[in-house]
């Protein structure tokens, strides 16, 4: 089931204009122009990995794809500088206007079932107590803001460290990908409730220790949805250095090819600004420093991660450093 955002820009600039001494009045100042808003395309013609690329590096939005086209909402400045590369953009039909205006940090009308911080976290909690044998909820460290960072282990000894695989999933990196939480929920309350009832969950749960983070960025995940309405916020809340920007882009944070390639954004402005070194934010530091944690007797006890998001619709593999179709270390049959 795939879901549109809408994304409502407000522009609220008023220049101030100084009156000379000698003035008696100054001439009021002209309105700035209205933005507009980013409009949706879809780009025929994207049938290799080069060509996506070119399109990715514009800072557009991806909506979606298929096998030779990709779906995007861009800027005007982004869409002249896409068709100055010689590609076509095919106007989509406009989206579904914005739902109606709830009360500060509910979600928007159409989307009341997905859950806020405070209500995941009281479900995880009444999981837990009613699984207590299964379900531990503990935290990793604290977001910018101050919020535990949630985590929650899964194991049919939960408060035994048990030398099993161990497998880490997790969810919300980016602020508006609000399905993910769900999905991290889901996995969380299957487990539980089908551990004893289900043959498949239950000999998973005894062969491993599982761990899920279902919202790693719990202070965007708020921001987006602070008004009522989706802000459509990306990043974390941490202001920048020189403070005239706000977030660092969590999944363009980490060490791994930090900053290389073009794939994020030395701009504090930009939805892709990848900080100001690998692990600046502390949402990304604190779980490297857990995950880091989980090594013992200098083998990592992790042996497998999902990252859940869910914005462009797109199964993206290997790395997204390379266009090649494996990358280092990695086959065609792995």
């Amino acid at each position: 089931m795939s879901m549109r955002q809408v994304a409502v820009i407000a522009v609220l600039a008023i220049l101030a204009l100084a009156v000379p001494l000698s003035a008696a009045a100054a001439p009021p100042p002209s309105p700035e122009p209205p933005v507009t808003p980013p409009l949706a395309y879809r780009v025929p013609g994207m049938d290799n990995p080069v060509t996506r690329s070119t399109v990715l590096r514009q800072g557009v939005d991806v909506l979606g794809g298929g096998r030779d086209y990709l779906e995007v909402q861009a800027t005007p400045a982004q869409a002249d500088r896409l068709r100055a590369s010689g590609l076509r953009l095919l106007p989509l039909p406009a989206t579904a206007p914005a739902p109606g205006l709830v009360a500060p940090g509910e979600f928007p009308i159409g989307y009341r079932g997905y859950h806020t911080y405070r209500t995941l976290t009281a479900e995880l909690d009444s999981l837990a107590a009613a699984h207590p044998h299964q379900v531990a909820v503990s935290s990793y460290g604290r977001s910018a803001q101050g919020r535990p960072l949630l985590l929650v282990k899964i194991s049919d000894k939960v408060r035994t460290d048990k030398h099993e695989p161990e497998v880490l999933f997790s969810c919300a990196q980016h602020a508006r990908e609000h399905l993910t939480v769900e999905m991290c929920l889901h996995i969380v309350r299957r487990l539980a409730q089908g551990y004893g009832t289900d043959p498949a969950i239950t000999q998973l749960v005894k062969s491993r220790e599982i761990w899920v983070v279902p919202m790693a960025n719990p202070d965007g995940a708020e921001y987006d949805i602070s008004t009522g309405l989706f802000a459509m916020w990306r990043k974390n809340r941490q202001p920048t250095p020189e403070n005239t920007e706000i977030g660092t882009d969590l999944n363009r944070n980490w060490s791994d090819e930090w900053a290389c390639c073009g794939g994020s954004s030395s701009n504090p402005g930009n939805d892709t600004y990848h900080g100001t070194a690998p692990f600046s934010a502390p949402e990304t530091a604190q779980l490297r420093d857990w995950v880091n944690s989980r090594v013992v007797r200098g083998v990592q006890q992790i042996t497998a991660h999902i990252d859940f998001h869910s914005f462009s619709e797109l199964v993206l593999w290997p790395y997204g450093f390379t266009a090649s179709d494996t990358g280092p270390g990695l086959n065609n049959s792995e």
